[in-house]
């Protein structure tokens, strides 16, 4: 899914998002720009999503450019308590967007949150909208038809 612009890494099925800690403030590094967690009291936070699961639900993301998951995965982490898990030995904690966070990412990527809209990785066309899996299907079709 790099093709995507995910602004992080991809280990054990889980795509990651990292967050550090600069100024006293816990911020999220998203290329240049940095977004402010409130009230986070960790040193390093990693924020994931099964990609697996997030492809079942929504398959065509993954032809889908222009998505800023860095902003996205905040959000997520803002609005829902994640289940965590500390690594004690480099001190990292693990937070996972999962069953009712994972409905509200999906819910985000598709009202185009903080989007500058969808583009088909292959062509380069653009969607006014996140389209259905059927409209992309449907668009597809016009890759083999040129």
């Amino acid at each position: 899914m790099n093709h995507s612009a995910i602004l992080c890494y991809f280990d054990h099925g889980y795509i990651y998002v990292s967050l550090i800690k600069q100024s006293g403030i816990l911020r999220i590094a998203t290329g240049y720009d940095y977004y402010v967690v409130p009230d986070v009291p960790f040193e390093r936070i990693r924020v994931g999503i099964n990609s697996a699961e997030l492809i079942r639900q929504v398959p065509h993301v993954i032809f889908l450019g222009k998505i800023d998951y860095g902003k996205l995965f905040l959000e997520v982490a803002k609005e829902y308590d994640l289940k965590n898990f500390r690594n004690h030995r480099d001190k990292i904690t693990f937070m996972y967007i999962e069953h009712e966070s994972q409905q509200y990412l999906i819910q985000l990527m598709q009202e185009g949150f903080q989007s500058d809209g969808y583009e088909c990785v292959f062509c380069g066309g653009e969607f006014e909208c996140f389209p259905s899996l059927d409209e992309y299907m449907e668009h597809k079709q016009t890759h083999y038809n040129a």
